[in-house]
Formats: C-alpha cells, structure tokens, sequence
C-alpha cells in the first residue's frame, strides 16, 4: 500500500496495480511455492496457473543433534534489520533480558540504530555484514537463531540452514518459519 511504501522508503510498485501478475501468470504451466504457506498464498490469489509446493528442504532426518553448549547462550540474528524483521522488538527483549549475548549480522536501513542500541548493551555485538564463511561459522556456534518476523515469510533460508547445521531456530508462530522449524522439528516456534 501507499503508506507502506512511503512507510518503509521503497519505490511505488505501480505495476501491482495493473493486470501485469495475472497476464504473465496465464503464460505458465505452474508456479512453485518454497512452503506450504506460500502455496496457500499464491492459491488464494486465485491464480489460474497450478501451484506446485515443493515442501521443506529440511527433513527430520537432515536434522544434526548437538549436545547443549555448557558456556553462556550466544543467539544469533542474521539478516537485513528492518522493522518487519521483528529486530526492534528483539533488541527491546535483549534491554531487558541480559543472562545470553545476542549478535547481530546484516546490514540495513536501521542499521545505524541498531549499532547505537548495541553499544550501549554490553551482551549486544552489532558485526554488521559477514561473509558467506564466517556467518556460517557463526551460526555454527550459536546456541540458536532467532527470527522473530512481524510478517509471513515464504520461506526461511537462514532457519534453514542453522537448523541443517544442528542449531535450532526460534521463530514467531506463522508463515512458512513456523511449518520448516514444525517439519524439521528442528527448532521452537512462539
């Protein structure tokens, strides 16, 4: 919408506003969904293509159990801090609730706020963009991920991968996070 748009300091996506989705969709055989929840979404588009859902990538078996760390909980946030994200309301939680460091990776239109918030917690690490290697060794040695996301997503990809990693992530209770971290039993929702 206009205000969201305006909101969140995007570009107006005008061509929402025409046919243009449903005369390219009418061209194809099918459409894949990454989840069933996006699978739900595009059919409830009414959309006249077949939606195929291709299912979680993580099954139960994929799923590495590692034995509790005996050191202090270290949870990770990876990803693009926006206010969707549910990353402001994560960073009021680690205000009050300082027993486990909370680390931070991405970068994003807040991220000046969240490296100014950060320094004034000193459980609260603020590393801004990693690479591919590096956020993966980081995840590795998490406690577990956190993605508290105030919107559906269509599918989770850094969940994902800390849970094939052994890592369980936390996730809000809804969207296609909620049904990988159900599917893979490799996490909690809330």
């Amino acid at each position: 919408c206009l205000s969201c748009t305006l909101s969140h300091a995007r570009p107006p996506q005008l061509w929402r506003y025409t046919s243009a989705v449903c005369d390219g969709v009418a061209h194809l055989d099918g459409l894949l969904a990454p989840s069933r929840f996006a699978a739900d979404v595009l059919r409830a588009e009414a959309f006249d293509a077949p939606v195929f859902e291709v299912g979680s990538p993580v099954l139960p078996t994929d799923v590495v159990r590692r034995p509790p760390s005996p050191h202090a909980a270290v949870f990770v946030y990876a990803g693009r801090p926006a206010r969707l994200q549910g990353f402001l309301a994560l960073l009021d939680l680690f205000e009050r609730y300082d027993r486990a460091r909370l680390l931070i990776a991405g970068e994003g239109r807040l991220q000046e706020e969240v490296r100014r918030r950060a320094a004034a917690l000193p459980h609260v690490d603020y590393v801004g963009y990693l690479e591919r290697l590096e956020l993966d060794a980081t995840i590795a040695r998490a406690t577990a991920v956190l993605a508290p996301s105030l919107c559906y997503e269509t599918f989770g990809l850094t969940s994902a991968e800390a849970i094939t990693m052994g890592v369980p992530a936390v996730v809000r209770d809804g969207g296609a996070l909620a049904e990988l971290v159900r599917a893979s039993g490799g996490g909690l929702t809330f």
